[in-house]
């Protein structure tokens, strides 16, 4: 009876160490397609900062509006006066500036075959005018930005904007994906959203830069 009983317990903590062996093989498996999404993205990322940089140097803005995600379009910060707004459209026009005051050609021309730093974003001082950092192209790959929606809820609350519940939440999804490239040299500066979709990077905020504005 003891034997049997021994032979019964053994049988069972095989199954249990196969059982453990699988659950671990699966959990590497996970991992590893965890590690591989995020290789994809990291090496994707870099692509596209670099031709969305290409794309407003030349002011291509085919290659821009292609790279807008049509399911939300693409946002656009400005400051009329003392508040930041928000406008948001589903392509960019060349001959309709946004805000109509500030042609796009005011962007200038980054060097876009830099390397990438990936680190905390430069701040742009108004009383030195320059950014806190040397030139160059940043991603803040840890942060999360909340320029959309922050700018949609302060025009709700001053200025009456009317954005609705759906709206605010469709942007706080995107912010969630995205990250916030900043890109500036003696020549112009460049300040964008790129948001990961799809096994894709999509063009989702354009800063038009105009923080020391009143």
């Amino acid at each position: 009876m003891v034997v049997f009983s021994e032979i019964i317990l053994i049988k069972l903590d095989k199954k249990c160490t196969r059982m453990k062996i699988k659950i671990f093989i699966t959990f590497l498996l996970f991992i590893f397609a965890g590690f591989s999404v995020k290789a994809q993205q990291n090496s994707e990322l870099e692509k596209a900062i670099k031709k969305t940089i290409t794309a407003l140097n030349n002011q291509d803005f085919n290659t821009l509006n292609a790279m807008i995600l049509k399911d939300f379009g693409v946002a656009v910060l400005f400051r009329r006066g003392a508040f930041d707004n928000l406008a948001l459209v589903e392509k960019l026009n060349k001959n309709e500036p946004i805000p109509e005051y500030l042609p796009y050609d005011f962007f200038g021309k980054v060097k876009a075959n830099q390397r990438v730093k990936y680190e905390t974003l430069p701040e742009f001082d108004c009383d030195t005018e320059k950014f806190t950092k040397k030139e160059g192209i940043y991603c803040d790959m840890a942060s999360k930005y909340k320029d959309i929606s922050g700018t949609a809820l302060s025009e709700n609350e001053y200025l009456e904007a009317g954005w609705k519940p759906e709206h605010i939440e469709q942007m706080k999804e995107i912010e969630a994906s995205s990250k916030r490239i900043v890109a500036y040299g003696k020549e112009g500066t460049h300040i964008f959203y790129l948001t990961w979709y799809k096994n894709n990077w999509y063009l989702t905020l354009l800063d038009r830069f105009e923080v020391c504005s009143a």
